[in-house]
C-alpha cells in the first residue's frame, strides 16, 4: 500500500476534530433554539447537567484542536519544502562534479591528441574555449545558487 501524501495523513489523524466540531455546532445551534422557544423540561436538563458551558468548553477545544492542526499542517508543508531543497542541492552538486570530470575527460582527450598531432591548432583552441566557457558557466552556477527547475536561460559569458 502506497503511504499517503503528509496533508492526507494530518487530515485523518484530526478528522477527529472535525466531527466533534460539527457535533458541538450542531447541539450549540440546537441549544440555542429551545432557548430562545424557552422549552421549560430542556432548560432544567441543560441547568442542571450544565450542558451549555461542556457544549462552549468543547467548541473551544474544537477551535484550539484546529488551529493546531493548521499550524502542523504548515510545519509539515515547511519541512517537506526543506527536504526537496536539500535533494535538489545534492542533484546539482552531483550535475557538477559530473560537469568536472566531463571537462577533466575533454581536457585529456585534448592533451593526447595534440601530442599525437591528431588536431591542428584551430581544432585545439575551439575545444579549449568551448571547455572555459563550461568552467565559467559551472563557476556561474555555483556563485548564484541557481535552482535548475527555474532555470531555463542561457548564461551571458559577457557581461
Amino acid at each position: 500500500m502506497d503511504s499517503l501524501p503528509p496533508i492526507t495523513e494530518t487530515i485523518q489523524k484530526y478528522r477527529i476534530i472535525y466531527v466533534g466540531y460539527v457535533i458541538s455546532m450542531g447541539i450549540f445551534v440546537v441549544t440555542s433554539v429551545f432557548e430562545v422557544f424557552d422549552t421549560p423540561v430542556f432548560v432544567n436538563f441543560l441547568e442542571k447537567y450544565n450542558m451549555d458551558k461542556i457544549i462552549f468548553a468543547t467548541m473551544l477545544f474544537s477551535v484550539f484542536m484546529i488551529i493546531y492542526f493548521v499550524r502542523e499542517q504548515e510545519r509539515m508543508k515547511y519541512k517537506q519544502h526543506l527536504e526537496e531543497q536539500k535533494r535538489v542541492k545534492e542533484g546539482i552538486w552531483l550535475a557538477e562534479q559530473e560537469i568536472r570530470n566531463q571537462i577533466i575527460l575533454i581536457n585529456q582527450a585534448t592533451h593526447i591528441a595534440e601530442r599525437k598531432g591528431e588536431l591542428d591548432n584551430d581544432m585545439i583552441k575551439i575545444i579549449r574555449e568551448n571547455t572555459r566557457k563550461m568552467e565559467k558557466q559551472l563557476e556561474m552556477l555555483q556563485k548564484t545558487n541557481v535552482d535548475p527547475r527555474h532555470y531555463n536561460g542561457i548564461i551571458d559569458m559577457n557581461p
